[in-house]
């Protein structure tokens, strides 16, 4: 089964710092685009493109 894949996927080369949290403010604009898969919602989610 091939992926698809498309023209917004990019590679993330960058390295982050460990421990930076997010305001709750900041985080609640994420997950607006973010759907958490059920029973795991801390380590699997679908990140949706904003709208352009």
């Amino acid at each position: 089964m091939e992926r698809q894949t498309s023209s917004r996927d990019v590679l993330v080369t960058r390295i982050y710092e460990n421990g930076v949290k997010l305001t709750k403010k900041a985080m609640a604009a994420y997950e607006k685009v973010i759907n958490r898969n059920p029973g795991l919602e801390d380590w699997f989610v679908d990140i949706s493109p904003s709208p352009i």
